[in-house]
Order: structure tokens, then sequence, then C-alpha cells
């Protein structure tokens, strides 16, 4: 993924002041097995920015655990049992201001 800031009301308005966008290969993936999720930040990406947690919802079943994060990627294991729309969220400090930027895109899990 990548995250870039453009300026006060100049990224996406879902970001803090408008001003920053985020980028994943795909605006939402589907799984078909079990296995550990991992997003990194792309070596593109300004070192101003680190992730900090990554957070998981619609996980009705609590599939989706052991997250694990270090500045510049985040992972968590899918168990991948259940048929499920997840949703996880990557939370990323702009390390220039400490605003926190959320960057979401889904999960669809399709059981094998």
């Amino acid at each position: 993924m990548s995250v870039q800031y453009h300026g006060v009301n100049q990224g996406f308005k879902n970001t803090p002041q408008g001003a920053y966008t985020c980028a994943f290969d795909k605006s939402s993936y589907v799984l078909t097995a079990a296995g550990l999720i991992t997003v990194r930040l792309l070596n593109s990406t300004d070192p101003r920015f680190e992730i900090v947690s990554i957070r998981v919802d619609g996980d009705a079943k609590r599939e989706y655990a052991n997250r694990s994060v270090t500045a510049r990627s985040g992972s968590f294991y899918g168990a991948n049992k259940t048929e499920q729309s997840i949703y996880f969220t990557v939370f990323v400090r702009d390390l220039l201001n400490s605003q926190i930027i959320e960057c979401d895109p889904s999960i669809v899990n399709v059981p094998t």
C-alpha cells in the first residue's frame, strides 16, 4: 500500500483535513484459503509514514487474529472457515504532524 500527503483539501475527504490518499493494489480482496494477510508500505512511500495498528471489522466468527505490526508492515491471520465479508483498517501515522490516517480495503472470505 501507499500513503501520500497532498495538502489540505487536496486528498481524500475522509482523511484528516482531506490532505492524504491511501492506495492498495485492489479495493477489495477475495480469500480462498487460510493464511497470513500482510500489508506493506511500498518503498516509494515517504518514510514520514509508519503503520501503527490494524483493526478488523465484520468478523462475526472471530477468525482473524494474531495481529503484528512494524513501522512499514502489518499482518494478521485469517482462518477462512466462514463465508463472510470483513473489513480491515490500516492505521498509519504521519510522523511530521502525528496525524493518524485510516486506510481500508475490504476482504471477501470464500472458504474452500
